[in-house]
């Protein structure tokens, strides 16, 4: 896997984030004007190391019926 540099990542831009200090390394989330992460709870307040793109838009998902 190829990772973007976070100085390149947009803020409030969901995105798959890599904290290269985790055990769980990999996350969907996003980060604010500052590069530190604002979601998910689990990693809010931690800088990634790296991010891409996330592959599907989810405002593009359907909702489904439970």
């Amino acid at each position: 896997m190829h990772w973007q540099s976070t100085s390149e990542l947009v803020p409030g831009r969901l995105a798959f984030l890599r904290f290269d200090q985790l055990a769980s390394a990999q996350w969907v989330g996003y980060v604010d004007e500052n590069g530190v992460c604002e979601w998910p709870d689990k990693v809010r307040g931690l800088r990634p190391s790296g991010w891409q793109a996330v592959a599907v838009d989810p405002d593009l998902l359907k909702p489904q019926d439970n």
